[in-house]
């Protein structure tokens, strides 16, 4: 086997989707004293387990590089690839899993897969409003409503966004205040709507203190069938998760909506993944 195959097992051999769930099957190796037993694989605490996968790993391109056919300029590649691992082993030893999962999907580059992907080459309306009120453009639905548009119309391919100008005078035209979303997607010839339904959704938790809380729910529906062909609900979202924010409540509204619209966007295209790392640190 050529020492190029050798070199793209050693490093296929990280299971990142279990990684970015801090856990790791392992079907070469094992961890002495923390396993589990289990039929078909072995599980071990998630710290551990990253640090193990990575020192394989980093044995494998080690033996692999003194190997006497690889050539001085590979060797030399193999030699950095070594140290990067250690690196990452002593990130994961020391509790930083986060920065070595960062790095591991720097090197690798791979992509969350887009959740819905029904709206290529569509003619998309997207209406957000609450429970108590209907779509409004000019507020804070209507904001979100707007970024999510533009995410969307920058990340897939073909979507058309029905002007959210053109959506409200459909509803005003229609004395519309019904959750009906269908009815709105055929009075604007839509394909598919994108209905964003908030059950509450505010910007402070107190009079001094500034923290966003959300929950919604997030569904498409093909006009032409009438069928629900996505849903996710978010029963609570909190931001900043760890202390409120140092900001000014006008400020933290910008942040907070911007942030909801690429969450709720994140949905219908793949994206990054470290692009969501240390988000609490914009709100300070």
């Amino acid at each position: 086997m050529s020492w190029h195959l050798d070199f793209g097992l050693a490093l296929v051999r990280f299971d990142l989707a279990a990684v970015r769930q801090k856990r790791v099957f392992f079907r070469r190796c094992g961890a002495p004293g923390v396993l589990r037993s289990n039929r078909h694989s072995r599980e071990v605490e998630p710290r551990l387990n990253t640090a193990t996968a990575i020192v394989c790993t980093h044995r494998e391109l080690e033996e692999l590089r003194m190997k006497p056919e690889i050539p001085h300029s590979c060797r030399l590649a193999l030699t950095a690839a070594t140290v990067l691992l250690s690196l990452l082993v002593f990130a994961t030893c020391a509790g930083c899993i986060g920065i070595a999962n960062w790095i591991l999907w720097g090197i690798h580059g791979e992509k969350v897969p887009a959740a819905y992907t029904g709206l290529q080459n569509k003619r998309v309306a997207i209406i957000c409003a609450t429970r108590t009120t209907a779509f409004e453009p000019t507020g804070i639905t209507g904001n979100i409503a707007r970024q999510v548009a533009e995410i969307l119309q920058r990340e897939i391919k073909g979507i058309q966004i029905v002007p959210l100008e053109e959506i409200a005078d459909w509803i005003d035209r229609n004395d519309w205040s019904e959750m009906d979303y269908r009815e709105v997607g055929r009075g604007v010839k839509a394909d598919k709507v994108v209905a964003v339904e908030f059950e509450y959704l505010t910007f402070q938790d107190g009079p001094t203190t500034v923290r966003g809380r959300a929950s919604f729910s997030v569904s498409v529906y093909d006009i032409a069938t009438g069928a629900r062909e996505f849903h996710r609900e978010v029963p609570e979202h909190v931001y900043p998760t760890q202390a409120p924010a140092s900001m000014s409540p006008v400020q933290f509204r910008a942040l907070y909506t911007s942030r909801l619209a690429t969450m709720i966007a994140e949905y219908f295209y793949d994206h990054d993944f470290t692009q969501n790392f240390g988000l609490d640190a914009l709100a300070h």
